[in-house]
Formats: structure tokens, C-alpha cells, sequence
């Protein structure tokens, strides 16, 4: 966790060098963009390329996410009905 003393933050990587694996961190990132627009209260994702902040990583070869820690709300019951009529979320 990393603190700016106004929030907090986590950083996120994935172990699995598998590049579907990888993938998991653009998701994240796409996921917290869906819910800002939709009006969801969802912590913000920043994803951070392998070439950038080699220094804040545990594998400083791949990339990673920073997730603004914000108390959320379970997404299912906070999904628009425009939505869950073509998704669902599990």
C-alpha cells in the first residue's frame, strides 16, 4: 500500500507471466472506467506500462495497476438495468 496522506493506494501485479494472464490488469483498468461512467462507485485504476516505474514493481519487467483504495459498494446491486439486461457479473 502506498499513502499520499490524502489516499491510499495499492499496486496490483500479476504473478503469471502468461500474457492472458497480463491481460487481467488492462481488465481492471477497463472495469474501473465502465463503472465511473455508469455512475458506479468503484475505486480508480491507473494502469502503469512494463517500461514505466520499474522501482515500484516486484517484477519490474511487467506491468502493473495502482488502484485508488475506496470503500465500494457490491456491483451487482449497484448495476444499471441498461446493463445487467446483457451481463451478468459473477
Amino acid at each position: 500500500m502506498i499513502t499520499d496522506r490524502q489516499h491510499t493506494y495499492i499496486l496490483k501485479q500479476v504473478d503469471d507471466p502468461d500474457m492472458y494472464s497480463q491481460l487481467l490488469l488492462v481488465t481492471d483498468a477497463v472495469r474501473s472506467q465502465v463503472g465511473r461512467v455508469c455512475q458506479i462507485p468503484v475505486n480508480d485504476v491507473c494502469f502503469i506500462p512494463h517500461n514505466i516505474g520499474a522501482h515500484l514493481k516486484i517484477y519490474p519487467e511487467r506491468a502493473v495497476t495502482l488502484h485508488q483504495f475506496i470503500p465500494g459498494k457490491d456491483l451487482d446491486s449497484q448495476m444499471p438495468t441498461c446493463i445487467t439486461n446483457y451481463i451478468s457479473v459473477k
